[in-house]
């Protein structure tokens, strides 16, 4: 009776495992037309990123010519040593 429960619990998990890894692996290999889904997604949201188009009105709207810069200059830095590894 024990070798036949050591036995299916063996073949469960074979098969759980045979399928936890055939299942991530066809999550990774999918393709469609040579392009994986995660590229596929990707150039979906470019090409619509691409059919944006912008209207040029704005820049010539009184509101917009109104805008005042605010921003401060940010006066340069000394860098610091140029290697910060090298010993002192």
């Amino acid at each position: 009776m024990k070798k036949i429960i050591g036995i299916l619990t063996l073949v469960v998990v074979l098969f759980g495992t045979f399928g936890f890894v055939s299942g991530a692996s066809e999550s990774l290999l999918v393709s469609s037309g040579g392009v994986s889904q995660v590229g596929g997604d990707l150039l979906v949201l470019l090409l619509e990123i691409k059919s944006i188009e912008l209207n040029g009105d704005i820049f010539s709207d009184d509101a917009f010519s109104n805008l005042k810069d605010f921003g401060v200059e940010i006066a340069p830095q000394p860098a610091g040593r140029e290697n910060p590894f090298a010993t002192i």
